[in-house]
């Protein structure tokens, strides 16, 4: 029984929050390539933003009142040409609007790889330390640090860190990092960087849960004013897992069948301030391990419009109500009346 609750464990070194709390660790064979050029606790770092022409990410703490968690903020720009018909002659198209800029602002948790961000930047590695630029004739527009493509600031408990970013080497993705505070250069790796300029698609929370499904002993599931209580067992390896009333041993397919549409339940997006009422509510469950220790939960919403249904989840990952993939959502919603 421990083995199963020991495999969880070790399963949520790989969380967010337990990354951030990590202080020291063992490198990989690519890590240990890296040059360090500062290394700092991963809960000395306070805040990281970063600016470029096409977006500004803010990366950040919040207190949700339950614990501290990353919270990410994008402001994005993106050119919008206007269409043009074909067969339209240059002098019409000349008169049409000139293209614009399309400004868009998210708000999210930040996931796995945002976690990677904090943690890698509060240990700050590179493929290689370039040495000072001096003086005037410094090579700056050799490297693209002197009209950098973007800024990226590291608040630490103590100070910050700034690092103007240019170019990118010769036939490869990473770039050349100047430290206008030493005038230092180094050769950023582009999986550190990465994430940020990428932006929210690439440093939300994804997942609803981080547990495995085999972590699963019990759950109890809240829908309609009612309550239930359920078992897993499992035959075997890759066999599927059964579900019953505690204490009857009885299977119950549909139940079977219910959980596993619940198990494909996805995060769509974040929608900026979004808020669900105990109203719209039409499902929690409760996940318990073998120990019927809390292992998570997850809550379904459900907005009516005219132009349809909306659903919400929220999870022990997300923190805050997250725009669910509204088929799958859906399907679940459905089942619920099978279930009691």
């Amino acid at each position: 029984m421990r083995g199963v609750k020991l495999h969880g464990a070790l399963l949520a070194t790989a969380l967010v929050w337990s990354l951030l709390l990590w202080t020291r660790e063992s490198p990989t064979e690519r890590l240990r390539e890296r040059v360090v050029v500062w290394e700092r606790d991963t809960t000395a770092v306070e805040s990281i933003s970063y600016r470029s022409s096409a977006r500004d990410v803010d990366l950040s703490w919040q207190d949700d009142g339950s614990g501290l968690f990353l919270w990410g903020s994008e402001i994005s720009r993106t050119r919008v040409f206007p269409a043009v018909a074909a067969g339209t002659s240059d002098s019409v198209a000349a008169s049409m609007p000139a293209d614009t800029i399309r400004v868009d602002t998210l708000a999210f948790p930040l996931g796995m790889s945002g976690a990677d961000v904090v943690r890698n930047l509060a240990t700050f590695r590179v493929v290689r330390d370039l040495g000072t630029l001096a003086g005037a004739d410094a090579n700056t527009d050799r490297f693209g640090v002197g009209d950098p493509y973007a800024r990226l600031t590291i608040a630490f408990s103590d100070g910050e860190r700034e690092l103007l970013i240019g170019n990118q080497t010769p036939g490869g993705s990473d770039r050349y990092a100047l430290d206008p505070s030493t005038g230092s250069l180094y050769v950023m790796p582009a999986d550190v960087l990465g994430p940020l300029d990428t932006g929210a698609g690439a440093l939300r929370e994804r997942r609803l849960h981080y547990f495995l499904p085999g972590d699963v002993s019990r759950v109890q599931i809240e829908a309609n004013g009612q309550a239930r209580s359920m078992v897993r067992s499992d035959a075997g390896p890759g066999t599927p897992s059964t579900w019953s009333q505690p204490g009857s041993g009885e299977p119950d397919q549909t139940f079977a069948n219910f959980m596993e549409r619940v198990s494909q339940l996805a995060i769509e997006d974040f929608e900026r301030g979004a808020a669900v009422s105990p109203t719209e509510r039409r499902l929690r469950i409760d996940y318990f391990d073998v120990d019927d220790d809390p292992l998570g939960f997850v809550e379904v919403y459900r907005r009516s419009a005219p132009a349809g249904e909306t659903y919400y989840l929220v999870s022990e990952r997300t923190r805050v109500p997250a725009l669910g993939i509204r088929s799958l959502a859906e399907r679940v919603d459905l089942d619920l009346p099978q279930l009691f």
